[in-house]
């Protein structure tokens, strides 16, 4: 596999091997767990590979800017390093190689890692999947722990969007006033912009074109 193709496969954001790494450390933060008496057994039943929060993490993902996106592809290629996991957990072997135990230790490992860059990996990792795990609807339906957990999505129909007004202030040589108009029509929030008269009429067409307008 070529270079180019090893950093992104599939158009994807990452290379099948950080893919790999990123699934592994879902499945050990959200695995499938034994129910015991008074657990919900429906819940305890899913796991991350249940809802493909490691898909989902990498979508998420390709919306960040891009050195955040690189800040996340060279996290997941140190965990899938032999050498990495020697230093957390004493063991010769890639994250996706390990038994899920050690998996668990490595990730208690970055958590209070003197390292910084390891610390903010595993809580962006952690937050970002735990997210995603209870919010993903698959398929456009609901999530599936959302029952066990007591939550059902609100029958109200969603809010219709606030809309901006534009219009020439007291002075129209230099003044433009936008405002937030609400559903109901009640103005709101008003702010003045002002510019140097020979920018205010260009100003004013920009913004006119980019808002609603009464």
């Amino acid at each position: 596999m070529s270079s180019s193709a090893a950093v992104a496969t599939a158009g994807g954001l990452l290379s099948e091997a950080e893919r790999r790494t990123l699934q592994s450390v879902c499945e050990t933060l959200l695995p499938a767990l034994r129910p015991e008496a008074g657990d919900a057994p429906d819940l305890f039943a899913l796991a991350a590979s249940s809802l493909d929060v490691a898909a989902e993490v990498e979508r998420v993902a390709g919306g960040l800017r891009g050195e955040q996106q690189a800040d996340l592809s060279r996290l997941l290629r140190l965990l899938g390093q032999p050498a990495c996991m020697l230093l957390l957990v004493g063991r010769v072997r890639a994250f996706p190689g390990l038994p899920p135990s050690r998996r668990e230790r490595a990730l208690l490992a970055m958590a209070t890692s003197r390292w910084e860059p390891l610390r903010t990996g595993f809580q962006v990792l952690k937050r970002l999947a735990t997210c995603l795990f209870y919010s993903v609807c698959p398929a456009g339906g609901d999530n599936p722990a959302w029952a066990a957990i007591g939550y059902a999505r609100s029958a109200n129909p969603p809010p219709e969007a606030a809309r901006l007004q534009c219009e020439t202030g007291s002075d129209p040589d230099i003044e433009v006033r936008i405002a937030f108009i609400d559903p109901a029509g009640k103005r709101s929030k008003e702010t003045m912009l002002e510019f140097p008269s020979g920018e205010r009429r260009k100003q004013f067409e920009l913004l006119s074109k980019s808002i609603s307008m009464p």
